[in-house]
């Protein structure tokens, strides 16, 4: 009896991978809609912004069917899930390898255009015995907008204190002055 328990689980994954595959490689009107919505992007939405922009044009969809659609479109290989420290999940429909930034005031996610390391192991594998199958560098810092807006902060902020000379400035000119020359 144990062995026609274990042939009947074992069909039973059979049947349950088999159905998982065609569930991933069926087209959809949902999966398509999505498509095009994270195309449609360069922003790396969250599936909570695909699902609002995805019911404009489908009002009965729900956010369960996204976040599966997302998963299936991922296990295709269509779109790229992106685990950002600090942040949600995102998507991104730009399969190609690149890396991303993400923006630490204002939290924007961008694309950086540079050539991937095609051996990003650096010889960790070997001397750790620890195969690794994929791995994901996140550039943190400013974008172009908010160095703009830090720009534009520091020279009111300089204006004012111009406008107000004592010793908090000498002391500022002072430490800017040191740092520049070691």
């Amino acid at each position: 009896m144990k062995t026609l328990s274990a042939e009947t689980n074992r069909i039973r994954q059979h049947d349950n991978e088999s159905r998982q595959k065609r569930q991933i490689l069926k087209r959809s009107r949902q999966k398509e809609a999505i498509l095009k919505v994270l195309s449609s992007t360069t922003s790396h939405p969250t599936a909570s912004w695909i699902y609002d922009e995805v019911r404009k044009e489908m009002p009965g969809i729900s956010l369960g069917t996204v976040y599966r659609n997302l998963r299936l479109l991922q296990a295709r290989g269509e779109i790229l899930r992106l685990d950002i420290a600090g942040d949600c999940r995102r998507f991104d429909a730009n399969t190609n390898d690149h890396y991303h930034g993400r923006c630490d005031r204002c939290g924007q996610v961008f694309n950086i255009d540079e050539s991937v390391s095609r051996r990003p192991d650096w010889g960790i594998s070997r001397k750790t015995d620890f195969k690794i199958l994929g791995y994901q560098i996140e550039f943190r810092g400013l974008c172009r907008e908010c160095q703009a807006s830090q720009k534009l902060k520091s020279s009111k902020r300089g204006q004012k204190r111009q406008d107000k000379p004592g010793i908090f400035n000498s002391k500022v000119l002072l430490l800017a002055s040191s740092h520049a020359h070691p």
